[in-house]
């Protein structure tokens, strides 16, 4: 985190976005997974043009397609090179090889496992991070707590997570007939969820549409529930913390461009694709 910021501080400006956030979380994923530092920009940008909608559009598009099936070629090269080097290490990537080799998984779900972790350890943690950023600029009070008292870190994230959560809203198919608040729901229907709603319930939060990171709740949607919970979300978690403890240390009076934000289109993934902030330059 400090490695990225260090460079901007001295001209008093950078998009938090494209400078920061869109590149920690992709560097540690490509880490984890073992892909080359001299790849993963490359990684990183067919993993931007796979989520990547333009305003109104539904279906998937060349662009789209294009990188899903560059990141596939990828990462069957990649596991073939590295099934033989990995081995005995207890790191992710060595555990689905080593799944593969004892016949638990085939090729093809390790390439699938690959292409899932380079855009579920990348997106949603870069829209958060923004998102996050951007709440505490709106509520400066709220963000002078937490440069006050840093240990209010945890709970901050937990907030923004509640509050305006990256992970915006996620298809299901419902495997039995329900009727829920006089809606009737049909095995077998498609339906999608607004976890991000879910999260803002009345009836579950007190002031649900008040950003307050002394609340400190846990027990939001972001990260989904039961055995559908996010396998990564501690790693976000951790993510998130140390990038804003590093922001609030080294630019706590950023302030942010309101006309220069851009907002992502796509119905599953909520956050800024540029945040263009100001703050005191320092050495």
């Amino acid at each position: 985190a400090v490695s990225l910021l260090t460079p901007h501080l001295g001209n008093g400006y950078m998009d938090l976005t494209q400078d920061f956030a869109a590149l920690l979380p992709m560097d540690v994923i490509s880490t984890m997974i073992h892909v080359p530092e001299p790849d993963q920009d490359m990684v990183r940008g067919w993993a931007d043009d796979l989520i990547y909608r333009e305003d109104g559009q539904f279906g998937l598009n060349e662009r789209n397609i294009n990188a899903y099936f560059a990141m596939g070629n990828y990462f069957d090269e990649l596991a073939t090179e590295m099934s033989e080097k990995l081995q005995g290490e207890d790191d992710i990537f060595s555990a689905v090889l080593q799944a593969e080799r004892q016949g638990q998984l085939t090729h093809k779900d390790v390439i699938g496992f690959g292409i899932l972790l380079a855009i579920a350890g990348n997106e949603t943690t870069t829209k958060l991070i923004g998102n996050m950023s951007y709440r505490l600029w709106q509520h400066k009070d709220q963000r002078q707590l937490l440069i006050n008292d840093p240990s209010l870190m945890g709970k901050a994230v937990e907030e923004t997570l509640r509050f305006d959560g990256s992970t915006q809203m996620i298809g299901r198919q419902v495997m039995k007939d329900v009727e829920i608040r006089g809606c009737k729901l049909k095995a077998g229907e498609r339906v999608g969820l607004c976890i991000i709603s879910a999260s803002r319930d009345e009836e579950k939060f007190d002031n649900a549409n008040s950003f307050d990171i002394t609340r400190g709740s846990r027990d939001h949607m972001a990260f989904g529930k039961g055995i559908h919970s996010c396998v990564g979300a501690s790693l976000a978690r951790l993510e998130v913390a140390v990038c804003m403890e590093e922001i609030l240390r080294l630019i706590p009076d950023y302030e942010i461009d309101e006309a220069g934000l851009q907002r992502t289109h796509n119905p599953n993934v909520r956050g800024f694709t540029h945040v263009p902030i100001s703050f005191t330059p320092r050495k």
